[in-house]
């Protein structure tokens, strides 16, 4: 008994109490159980492609340095990625799925809250109608803002995007939208954003000026972000397997966006002079029904040719001239008739 207790006894006065302890999380389901618990036949009428191997979502979560940090995933489905966070030691997860026949699978993590802070938040809701600053301020209110200018310390907030690509080109439309007022995730400081999209997408935002690639999504999102291309997945990581390649990147946004004319004046530039056939600049702006010497003169004053295309401007000309032409849009200059400036809130 003397050996029992100088061996054991400062095992029991040391111990934590079972409510401090944290529990383990439970199993992740197999692919027949999450069609069994969604109640569905196949995976394809999920309308989501999701990642059940254990060892690519922890490669997912250690690329985006979790520890200690506040996660905002928008498209859990069945928890993959979030149960990799949680394991990653991640502060908290606040899960945004639109699709309720996925709350089954989501609300199984919630076995790991404790009694301070729930470190799994989901959220049953349309990702891009969420008002995100609020979301954090009512979930994580021990979160301060950092300095936008501040590169020693990383941000405490991480965004994973994995949704359908619809809801997923909507976000990043939302992302655009929020880093140029320094609202929603980026209220914390330069958040960034991990997406997973398709590859031929992926490639037209990284793509860089004289690349046929290059187009308007490349402006709007190269003008606010660092891109960078983290991980190329293979098609048997996902369920159901999709028929193009997809890529893992990441967005940082710039301590100043490359041109600072307006968002919306420079996504409706871009659209104007990347759709269709991408003409001339010249042909482009006289559409709008200037004449060739009114067209002419304005490509002087900014110093580009009225002969060169759209792709083969660098970034910053790109959002020169677009502010330059919003100007004139909504002043009647040369005679042009005043036009109403209608820009509200960020808005397809």
């Amino acid at each position: 008994w003397i050996l029992f207790e100088s061996i054991y006894s400062p095992l029991f006065i040391f111990a934590p109490p079972l409510f401090l302890m944290q529990r383990p999380l439970p199993p992740m389901l197999s692919l027949r159980e999450v069609l069994r618990v969604c109640q569905v036949t196949h995976p394809t009428k999920l309308n989501h492609r999701f990642i059940l191997h254990e060892h690519v979502n922890a490669d997912l979560a250690k690329s985006m340095s979790v520890e200690q940090k506040v996660v905002v995933e928008i498209g859990p489905a069945v928890g993959g990625l979030t149960r990799a966070c949680l394991q990653a030691n991640a502060r908290q997860v606040i899960a945004v799925e639109s699709n309720k026949v996925f709350l089954p699978t989501l609300t199984v993590l919630k076995s790991r809250d404790n009694q301070l802070e729930a470190p799994f938040v989901p959220i049953i809701a349309d990702p891009p109608e969420l008002n995100y600053l609020e979301v954090l301020r009512k979930n994580s209110p021990h979160l301060k803002p950092m300095e936008w200018e501040n590169e020693t310390e990383q941000p405490p907030v991480v965004v994973a995007i994995n949704a359908p690509m619809g809801p997923c080109l909507k976000m990043l439309d939302l992302c655009i939208a929020n880093v140029a007022k320094k609202t929603g995730f980026y209220h914390y400081g330069r958040t960034p954003v991990y997406l997973m999209l398709p590859t031929i997408i992926a490639e037209r935002v990284m793509s860089r000026p004289g690349v046929r690639k290059f187009n308007g999504l490349s402006v709007l999102v190269q003008n606010y972000f660092q891109v960078e291309r983290i991980r190329k997945m293979q098609k048997g990581n996902f369920v159901p397997e999709p028929t193009t390649g997809t890529a893992w990147i990441r967005l940082t946004p710039h301590i100043s966006p490359l041109s600072d004319c307006h968002f919306l004046a420079l996504k409706q530039f871009c659209h104007m002079v990347f759709t269709g056939k991408r003409k001339m600049l010249r042909t482009v702006l006289m559409q709008s029904g200037r004449s060739a010497d009114w067209v002419q003169q304005f490509c002087e004053e900014h110093r580009v040719s009225d002969t060169i295309r759209a792709e083969g401007l660098p970034i910053g000309a790109i959002g020169a001239l677009a502010q330059a032409w919003d100007k004139v849009k909504h002043s009647g200059r040369c005679g042009a008739p005043d036009e109403v400036d209608t820009r509200t809130e960020y808005d397809w």
